[in-house]
């Protein structure tokens, strides 16, 4: 870990630098060390003793299910580096087992280590720390010469603050207004790339004019005096942009980061003018999404603004990941949380060609079909000013008089027309909501534009395979600027089977003693574990995704299903120890379980979760352990009894067994984001559920190749 903290690798960088495909490596053969000697210890466990195997692998799953809880804790109170360092104490604890009552000399060392360890897991925070890649925002402010004035970790973010500096945060400020008349501000890093300021308040009068002029003020200048949610809430900049245009009677600021809130509401407190402790401002911790389907009442405007990692969108970065405030399902929540002639608004960057803007166009379309509307184009607006686009959206269409306060609106303040019912304007927007034959548009424009849902959550990817046209080798690069996620996925995936036919089929192949390796029966056990590490982690990938909307927050998620399917595993582990396995049918029933109850989560997950999702967390948090802990259950069965059958036919083919699987688990965490991105999460469920059928096929085989086989 110190050597790679000192090394500056930048992956945006690898195609225009060979050096950074040297530091790639470099890092690769670092990390392959610590991961190669772990997998060490628990391979020569299982070989050693694989009549063991279910209580060795209910060990080492029940750790992992209290290691995913423990970060939850451990990453906010020690740092990233720190939960490293604590990783590492936990080694030399386990260390103190291995031969413990053979070397008295071997255990003081150990626990000399430890104590002289102990100080780095508390000082990892100031001993550690990482490069930050110039092609993150943060990067710029460092170059300045400038450092944080504050910086804290939690389980999902690093947190850091500069300022007050000359920095301007003002998307979309139309040039007619002196952009150095704009107040101060600090700026918040969320992991040393997406921003948001923290504007200075002195009360002076005029000090927030610069806000009129911004186009995401449009909605509160269409409704004064109005009950105003804000999603993304970040520094406060759309909460003063509510305030100081529209005059709202309450302004709910929805922010998920509660590092965020803490520094705006304590830590700069004054500088921000007491901005989130005003009686007319009421702050709410939680996921955006979730909030708006847990609430009851109805508010005037609902606004978005840039909510995500604007600078690794803007590069295509973001194309990888998921976002559920951008769906069909979501833009449905939002209008039924609007009051009858409320105003949903939504701020993107305005790129050439069109694809954020155009794509919020194509899920406002769609949203307000579903909610049965006729003639949806005359309930949308859109408004552009440099860079930025706003979407203005209604349940009901706007009014002729709404349309001319736009118009004179946009005309003092220098924003411009994109589209609006009514008005002839000539260009890409209004021939895409106009047009009858959406479906033509798609498959005509050259980016993927179709509406994202719940189960394709991908709204920043718009180059799906059919979109991509590579005439020669050096159109790569141009399209690897553009959007990287299937760049990223195709190396990844090479890498992993690379290295996976390195470290598997190369030992197989050039082994001095694999005669007992190459017959049928072995290859059919090896293809066997195949499976099982496949299943596993297509729905361990998926059911983390379908639960964030469930428990309103990625970290919740993250920790209740990887902690839960890794718990009841390593209990469906232990039971088979204890099952007195005389013939195939307890293994293969437990496949066909898992195969079954997966085919059944993938077509009843979603009701489930809207049915009680405005249950209190710690009961949907219930709902869900009882959901996954038979499912988990049963997943942690099939390994260590086929263990035990590959320990009674050969004992060499039990290392093999846990490296086939080890490996196949990693390339297929990348195979789950391939088919989700193409299509859906629900998809990827029901392969896991055709792969434990191919596994409990292979197994059978096996039972009756040579006879029956005792257990």
């Amino acid at each position: 870990m110190l050597v790679i903290s000192h090394i500056s690798l930048d992956p945006f960088q690898i195609l225009e630098n060979p050096i950074h495909v040297v530091k790639m490596v470099g890092i690769y053969a670092l990390l392959v060390v610590p991961f190669f000697l772990s997998g060490l210890c628990i391979s020569f466990l299982l070989a050693g003793i694989p009549e063991k195997a279910g209580q060795i692998y209910f060990c080492s799953l029940t750790g992992s299910g209290i290691g995913c809880l423990l970060s939850v804790f451990v990453i906010p109170l020690l740092s990233n580096a720190g939960a490293i360092m604590f990783s590492a104490f936990a080694l030399l604890i386990a260390s103190l087992f291995f031969n413990a009552d053979k070397s008295r000399k071997r255990r003081i060392l150990i626990i000399v280590l430890m104590v002289l360890s102990f100080p780095l897991v508390l000082g990892a925070k100031s001993l550690f720390e990482f490069k930050v890649a110039d092609s993150k925002s943060m990067s710029e402010f460092r170059k300045a010469g400038l450092k944080p004035r504050m910086t804290t970790w939690n389980a999902f973010s690093r947190i850091d603050v500069f300022g007050p500096t000359n920095a301007v945060y003002s998307p979309g400020l139309t040039s007619g207004y002196n952009a150095g008349k704009i107040p101060r501000q600090m700026m918040i890093f969320i992991d040393a790339d997406a921003n948001t300021p923290i504007t200075e308040i002195k009360n002076r009068k005029g000090e927030l004019d610069f806000l009129l002029h911004i186009p995401s003020s449009l909605a509160y200048q269409l409704r004064k005096h109005s009950n105003v949610c804000i999603i993304g809430a970040g520094g406060g900049f759309d909460v003063l942009t509510a305030l100081k245009t529209g005059m709202p009677k309450q302004v709910t600021a929805v922010e998920l980061n509660d590092d965020i809130v803490d520094i705006v509401g304590n830590r700069v407190n004054s500088f921000a003018g007491n901005l989130y402790n005003r009686s007319d401002v009421r702050i709410e911790n939680a996921e955006g999404r979730s909030f708006i389907r847990n609430y009851k009442g109805f508010f005037d405007v609902i606004q978005i603004s840039l909510v995500d990692t604007w600078a690794a969108a803007s590069t295509g970065a973001y194309s990888l990941a998921e976002n559920y405030l951008y769906t069909t399902e979501a833009f449905t929540d939002y209008l039924g949380r609007l009051s009858p002639d409320g105003i949903l608004t939504f701020t993107r960057w305005l790129l050439v060609p069109p694809k954020e803007c155009l794509r919020l166009a194509a899920l406002a379309l769609s949203s307000l079909e579903q909610l049965g509307v006729e003639n949806p184009e005359n309930n949308i607006v859109f408004v552009g000013s440099k860079r930025i686009g706003v979407l203005l959206l209604k349940k009901v269409p706007f009014l002729k008089t709404e349309v001319d306060q736009i118009r004179k609106v946009c005309k003092t303040y220098g924003f411009h027309i994109l589209y609006a019912p009514g008005l002839a304007v000539n260009n890409l927007f209004s021939k895409f909501i106009t047009c009858e034959k959406k479906n033509a548009f798609y498959d005509a424009y050259p980016l993927n534009i179709e509406p994202p849902t719940d189960d394709k959550p991908f709204y920043f990817h718009y180059y799906t395979w059919d979109k991509i046209r590579l005439s020669k080798f050096s159109d790569l690069f141009s399209w690897y600027k553009e959007d990287v996620s299937y760049l990223i996925l195709l190396v990844l995936l090479v890498q992993a089977v690379v290295f996976s036919a390195l470290l598997i089929l190369a030992p197989l192949g050039f082994s001095g003693k694999t005669k007992a390796l190459r017959n049928r029966r072995s290859l059919r056990l090896l293809f066997y574990f195949a499976c099982l590490g496949m299943g596993f982690m297509f729905i361990e990938v998926t059911l983390i995704q379908k639960f964030i909307l469930f428990l309103g927050h990625p970290v919740y998620s993250l920790s209740v299903v990887l902690s839960s399917l890794l718990i009841f595993a390593g209990l469906g582990s232990l039971f088979t120890s204890k099952m007195d396995m005389t013939s195939r049918r307890g293994l293969v029933a437990a496949l066909a379980a898992i195969a079954g109850l997966v085919l059944v989560y993938s077509f009843i997950l979603s009701e489930l979760s809207y049915l009680f999702l405005g249950w209190p967390l710690m009961l949907r948090a219930g709902i869900s352990i009882f959901l996954l802990g038979p499912l988990g259950f049963l997943m942690g069965m099939p390994f260590p009894m086929g263990l035990r059958v590959a320990g009674k036919l050969n004992a060499r083919l039990v290392p093999w067994a846990w490296g086939v699987n080890g490996c196949l688990s990693v390339i297929s965490s990348i195979l789950a984001v391939i088919l989700a991105m193409g299509f859906g999460f629900s998809v990827v469920l029901k392969c896991a559920a055709v792969v434990y059928l191919f596994a409990s096929l292979a197994i059978h085989t096996n039972f009756h190749a040579e006879g029956p086989m005792k257990v």
